[in-house]
C-alpha cells in the first residue's frame, strides 16, 4: 500500500487534501477558499489568492493532459484498475512529450467544461476537521 505523507503546521498534523472550488463542501480531505465577503480578513483573503493560483496550475496540467489524450474529455468504461493504469501510461507519455519539446497546440484545449459554479459556505455544509485544517493553512 502506497505511504499517505501528513505534515505539522502550526503543531497541526494535515493531511494531503484536494484542491476544489466553492461548490463543493468544505471536508477534511476536500479544502476550498472561503467565502468572500465584507468581513473576510486579510488572511482569509492571501489564502484564497494562494488556493486560487494552486488550483489554476493543476487545471492547466489536466487542460494540456486531457488535450493531448482526447480519450479523457468522455467517459471511460473501464474498470478501475485498467483507468488507472492507461491514466498513469498517458501521463507517462505526456511528460516525455515535454521533456522532448514536442508541439503542444492550444487549439487541442477543449472549451465549454468549465463549471463556473459558485457557492457560499452555509449552515451545515462541511465539517470541522475541515473549517480546522483550512484556518490551519491559512495561518
Amino acid at each position: 500500500m502506497q505511504q499517505i505523507y501528513n505534515g505539522v503546521i502550526i503543531a497541526k498534523e494535515i493531511h494531503p487534501m484536494i484542491l476544489e472550488d466553492p461548490a463543493y463542501p468544505l471536508l477534511s480531505w476536500l479544502i476550498k477558499g472561503y467565502p468572500e465577503h465584507i468581513n473576510t480578513t486579510d488572511i482569509q483573503r492571501r489564502f484564497n489568492y494562494r488556493l486560487g493560483r494552486a488550483r489554476m496550475i493543476v487545471e492547466n496540467t489536466f487542460d494540456r493532459w486531457k488535450g493531448r489524450f482526447r480519450r479523457f474529455t468522455k467517459r471511460v468504461d473501464m474498470d478501475v484498475e485498467g483507468v488507472i493504469k492507461v491514466a498513469a501510461a498517458s501521463r507517462l507519455i505526456h511528460n516525455i512529450c515535454k521533456m522532448r519539446n514536442e508541439p503542444w497546440f492550444e487549439e487541442w484545449l477543449q472549451k465549454g467544461f468549465d463549471d463556473d459554479v459558485t457557492a457560499a459556505d452555509g449552515p451545515g455544509i462541511g465539517d470541522q476537521a475541515g473549517l480546522d485544517g483550512r484556518d490551519t493553512l491559512a495561518s
